[in-house]
């Protein structure tokens, strides 16, 4: 039984074009006969718990799960684990024992994932290059998981793990992803950024930045970077400079025939904001990327507070009001704002908006989405 569902896997995917055959999981090896050691061929470059870059030299590592849902390397022969940065989702299957999993997809990304008897699957999508992807990590299709599994239940492991879905297959595994993202229409006032964190948020990066030369560099006019580093959006108030209006986004299918947001799915919002500086004086200002997820109950779903706006005010209290101020008096016809929807992994559309406060006021505004509305920054 097991075998047909592998086979007609392979069918639907072959579908869609996806390749995967064991001839091109052989980095995903068993050693020792056990289920979850894997074997690199390749180093690759993964994210580490504390949301660094970290290369995972080839060779053999057995994988366990963290008490915080991350994973846990351990080098065969070493003493010292490397705990790499993991996204949790369905993998849709019953195991009657955790099996780790390796997969090479395309010619950069490799995943190393943790299937739990719970269908739980612990992903982390590392590259050879050290090149990190825009927007957030796509997880490996549930289709393309099995077919992986597959491949690796062909050569004996210990213990015997046996799985079986939880549900039919279904070709609406394979179905485009199709949502609308609509904002809400009013932001608060400038207030402390950390309240996000109760909304799903994951994590933040500078996107793009444009620094003015000051006199006598020798170049002339604004340099526009797009660095994506990491940004520190969540300090607490004391230690932050930096206040957040915040308003909310409401994600939702769109329906036939993209796939349909289901209970239990992992979306992802990522939120394109303005955070205006005052200067530095050369700097005026610079985009920031917020990634949220949360675990849909129903086709449609909210995100009760995310940042649409942000500006410097110092950690002085007594000038921090005043601050505000300047920063709405330099954001006069508002700010590029924009909303990119994901799940499991996948855009399913974005849309431009702008984010303007009210005049003399501290940062509360409202948020309008006007038909042909441009995505904040460049590409």
């Amino acid at each position: 039984m097991i075998r047909k569902i592998g086979v007609l896997l392979l069918f639907l995917l072959s579908l869609t074009g996806v390749s995967i055959t064991p001839e091109s999981l052989s980095a995903s090896q068993e050693y020792g006969g056990t289920a979850t050691a894997i074997h690199l061929e390749k180093a690759v470059h993964f994210t580490s718990a504390d949301e660094t870059d970290v290369v995972v030299p080839a060779g053999r590592y057995q994988i366990e799960p963290t008490v915080e849902g991350r994973l846990s390397l351990m080098p065969e022969g070493g003493e010292t684990p490397l705990v790499l940065d993991a996204k949790a989702t369905d993998s849709g299957l019953d195991l009657s024992a955790p099996i780790a999993l390796s997969v090479p997809s395309g010619e950069n990304v490799h995943h190393l994932m943790l299937l739990l008897p719970d269908g739980t699957t612990l992903d982390t999508a590392g590259s050879y290059s050290g090149t990190r992807t825009r927007g957030p990590s796509a997880f490996l299709s549930s289709a393309s998981l099995r077919t992986a599994l597959d491949a690796r239940l062909l050569k004996p492991v210990s213990p015997v793990v046996r799985y079986k879905l939880k549900e039919s297959v279904s070709v609406e595994l394979l179905k485009a992803v199709a949502l609308t993202v609509q904002p809400g229409q009013s932001s608060s006032g400038f207030q402390d950024c950390a309240i996000i964190t109760s909304s799903g948020y994951v994590s933040s990066v500078i996107a793009q930045q444009t620094i003015h030369d000051p006199p006598g560099v020798g170049r002339i006019g604004p340099v526009t970077t797009n660095p994506r580093t990491p940004y520190l959006r969540t300090l607490p108030a004391a230690k932050n400079p930096y206040r957040c209006a915040i308003g909310s986004a409401t994600v939702t299918s769109v329906g036939s025939p993209g796939r349909a947001i289901r209970a239990g799915d992992v979306v992802q919002l990522r939120v394109t904001s303005f955070v205006s500086t005052g200067g530095y004086p050369y700097l005026s200002g610079y985009w920031v990327e917020d990634l949220f997820q949360l675990q849909a109950s129903s086709s449609s779903m909210t995100f009760p507070q995310v940042v649409v706006g942000a500006a410097f005010v110092n950690t002085n209290p007594s000038n921090q009001q005043s601050n505000m101020q300047s920063a709405v008096q330099r954001m006069p016809n508002g700010a590029s704002l924009g909303f990119e929807a994901f799940l499991g992994g996948t855009s399913g559309g974005r849309i431009g908006c702008l984010y303007k406060p009210a005049s003399g006021g501290y940062g509360g505004g409202n948020v309008t989405c006007p038909p042909g509305r441009h995505w904040p920054i460049k590409p």
